[in-house]
């Protein structure tokens, strides 16, 4: 039946378009995760996590997002930049030889500010409804944290005092934006 050819084939489709493999370091998006056990064991290997195909789209999901908010930015006069001058790269870190890092999605001036020492982190993210109405109602740092302390390591590596938040709801396309100022004490 082609239907459930169809089915069958988005799914090997997404499995092959969206390969999972291990990070080759301990990654700055979940550093901030309480479980030190959590960390250890990702960092060691120790476990491939396979997912269908359906949920590795939805991962990808947000790498789709990033332009659409880039291009919204862009067009209410920020100056969004994704590739580092100095490496003519993505932003990104490597400390431990190797072995921490992380890459930022992009870093940008405000609309009023045009000095690079104003410069800011920009942060993409896409939520499911719950998700996204718990962070509507209790803000980035307590709904997220790990997507808190992600910002707060960038910020300290990119030499950014501020963080733009940008999320997007996967089931209505509502944004929410928030504007913190960063801790790199943290």
């Amino acid at each position: 039946d082609i239907i459930r050819y169809l089915h069958e084939s988005a799914n090997e489709y997404s499995l092959e378009k969206h390969p999972v493999s291990h990070r080759e370091h301990l990654g700055v998006s979940i550093i901030g995760d309480l479980c030190s056990r959590k960390l250890w064991y990702s960092f060691r290997w120790v476990k491939l996590e396979h997912f269908e195909g359906r949920i590795r789209r939805l991962f990808h999901r947000g790498n789709d997002e990033e332009t659409k908010f880039k291009e919204l930015l862009m067009w209410a006069g920020f100056f969004v930049r994704e590739i580092d001058p100095n490496t003519s790269k993505q932003y990104k870190f490597s400390k431990v030889n190797g072995h921490y890092g992380g890459s930022s999605d992009s870093l940008g001036l405000l609309p009023w500010f045009r000095d690079e020492q104003d410069r800011i982190l920009i942060e993409y993210k896409t939520h499911n409804a719950k998700s996204f109405k718990a962070l509507k109602e209790k803000a980035l740092k307590i709904s997220k944290p790990l997507h808190w302390v992600q910002m707060c390591c960038y910020g300290k590596e990119f030499q950014t005092r501020y963080g733009l938040y940008c999320a997007i709801n996967k089931d209505t396309d509502e944004y929410y934006f928030e504007l913190l100022e960063l801790d790199w004490v943290l």
